[in-house]
């Protein structure tokens, strides 16, 4: 064959293979090791006040793998925690957690500042920034019920028995466990594992006032009265809200239908 062809022929083949690369790598883009692309979540979200509590937190990788994964989270609630380190591989989600003591601070929203550091694609740290519920340390206290006329006559009763149209009152007091905050945004509410048919429960006064440090509540009341209700045993459930956490309950209390 005449060298010029074999030399065309060459050239050909090398611009052929050429162009097929270049669209290989124009399809494909090139073979750099991706980064990791992490969102972290809370998932534990609240902690009593005055406890030690185990914050659980979910990452989420939707980039290439991140290698070393450690997690420092900082929160007037608890101060500042580390989490061990973890692998999270492409496209998964890990769970990791690290141990906080709840400090005596005031209920509610408390802002969590999080730090991530990591490598893969190089070293890399991110922030992030969520929310923790403190829920008071609170107790339910004096737990009484009270009856006005009746066959009981008038006075305080552990337990309390009324006819099936009646009526009696359940008088209960908050202690406050905290030195030094205030405990604000309490509800209270109270129930019957059997149900309700028959019976009217009503909170008086309808909100509970702010509770200092080591403070004790004045006296709430629920007036409870029977209409046409079955005959039994009734065990009178108190619950204390914070926010939408139940953060105390009481069930010493048996109402009696006779």
């Amino acid at each position: 064959m005449n060298k010029k062809l074999v030399a065309l022929f060459l050239v050909v083949i090398a611009v052929i293979a050429g162009v097929v690369i270049y669209h290989y790598y124009s399809q494909v883009g090139p073979t750099a090791e991706t980064p990791p692309s992490l969102y972290i979540d809370l998932v534990t979200l609240s902690g009593k006040s005055g406890t030690s509590s185990t914050i659980n937190m979910s990452i989420s990788n939707v980039g290439g793998e991140a290698k070393g994964v450690s997690l420092n989270l900082y929160s007037d609630a608890f101060g500042q925690v580390s989490s061990n380190s973890v692998d999270v591989p492409a496209n998964r989600t890990v769970y990791s957690q690290c141990n906080a003591q709840i400090k005596d601070v005031a209920n509610g929203e408390h802002r969590v500042t999080i730090s991530c550091s990591y490598s893969g694609a190089g070293q890399v740290s991110t922030n992030n920034s969520s929310q923790f519920y403190v829920l008071p340390s609170i107790e339910i206290t004096d737990v009484h019920f009270v009856m006005v006329g009746g066959f009981l006559g008038i006075g305080a009763y552990e337990d309390s028995t009324i006819h099936q149209n009646d009526n009696t009152t359940l008088i209960f007091e908050i202690k406050s466990n905290s030195a030094v905050s205030t405990y604000t945004d309490l509800s209270a509410s109270a129930t019957s594992p059997q149900g309700t048919l028959g019976l009217v429960i009503t909170l008086s006064p309808p909100t509970l006032d702010n509770i200092g440090p080591q403070g004790t509540s004045r006296e709430y009341s629920f007036a409870i009265s029977t209409h046409n209700t079955p005959l039994g045993k009734y065990i009178i459930t108190i619950h204390i809200f914070s926010g939408q956490y139940e953060v105390a309950r009481d069930s010493s209390r048996t109402l009696t239908v006779s």
